[in-house]
């Protein structure tokens, strides 16, 4: 195996994982949030990752306020505060690992 093909699949591999952490992170996130503040859960338009949920592209945008503003802070949840910390930083990193897993791909070209 090519030492680059070897690095690509280590890179698929980290993006994958990182797929299942997010995911992981953001479901005890709306977890949390819809057993502790159901009243907050429902003004964020009752978020889950359910495709059968009315859950709009609207709502996304006020979770994601929710989270990046750190309205989170204000309800006095440290656990939710853990989980929506994870969150931000799967934010910042998404994005960074995808364009690092472009511009591999567009090197080994």
């Amino acid at each position: 195996m090519s030492p680059l093909l070897l690095k690509g699949s280590v890179l698929v591999a980290i993006l994958l994982v990182f797929s299942l952490y997010m995911i992981a992170a953001y479901l005890k996130f709306l977890n949390r949030l819809r057993a502790a503040h159901p009243a907050t859960w429902a003004e964020l338009g009752k978020p889950s990752l359910s495709l059968r949920s009315a859950y709009t592209y609207d709502h996304r945008w006020k979770v994601r306020r929710f989270i990046w503003s750190g309205g989170y802070r204000a309800l006095g949840d440290a656990d939710l505060s853990r989980y929506a910390q994870r969150v931000r930083v799967g934010y910042v990193l998404g994005p960074v690992l995808a364009v690092l897993w472009l511009v591999f791909a567009m090197w080994q070209r």
